[in-house]
């Protein structure tokens, strides 16, 4: 595939009471067509696990499982899945450079690596020489309309799960933050 660009905007399903609404963004991704990830579609509060999906027209389906934060899913205790077959994950958590700090990904096939970059509200997959850079516009994650831009040899799986990890809590991916958000996510799972 050749480079190209797309936004994904946010969206919101009410259902029942604010508790068990849910949330998501969704957009054109160039050639694959109309892409939605979603979050939590899958909640189970005996465990504190929430799960995030993208579905879209030539993607394949993906969902990240992870404990709760807030509404979304976090990478602790994560699990992710594309098709059903396990996608393994593996991220060092007491390293202070982003780059040993990124999320590595391998489907099996594939190895990919997820890291934050900018001022690290800006994430970046990359697997080869193809990448998926992903751009913030906003302030609050819910209303925050995401722009991204492909370049190299995309396939499907690529946009599934860039567009999957923004359906998940990745604040951890800076040390800076970690260390920001350390003592409220302490305080969120004790209460």
């Amino acid at each position: 595939m050749t480079s190209f660009t797309f936004t994904l905007q946010p969206f919101e399903v009410r259902t029942g009471s604010r508790t068990f609404h849910r949330f998501g963004l969704r957009g054109e991704a160039g050639p694959f067509g109309q892409v939605e990830v979603e979050y939590p579609v899958v909640r189970d509060d005996d465990t504190d696990l929430f799960r995030a999906e993208v579905r879209g027209e030539r993607v394949p389906t993906a969902g990240l499982t992870g404990r709760a934060y807030s509404y979304l899913p976090s990478l602790g205790s994560a699990t992710l899945d594309v098709e059903g077959r396990p996608v393994a994950l593996r991220r060092n958590w007491w390293a202070l450079t982003r780059r040993a700090r990124a999320l590595h990904l391998d489907t099996g096939t594939d190895r990919y690596t997820y890291t934050a970059v900018g001022t690290g509200k800006d994430f970046e997959l990359r697997r080869a020489e193809a990448g998926i850079l992903l751009r913030h516009r906003g302030w609050t994650r819910k209303r925050t309309t995401v722009e991204g831009r492909a370049s190299g040899p995309v396939n499907a799986v690529d946009v599934a799960l860039a567009v999957l990890l923004e359906g998940v809590d990745t604040r951890n991916l800076t040390f800076s933050k970690a260390v920001r958000w350390g003592p409220f996510r302490v305080m969120y799972t004790l209460s």
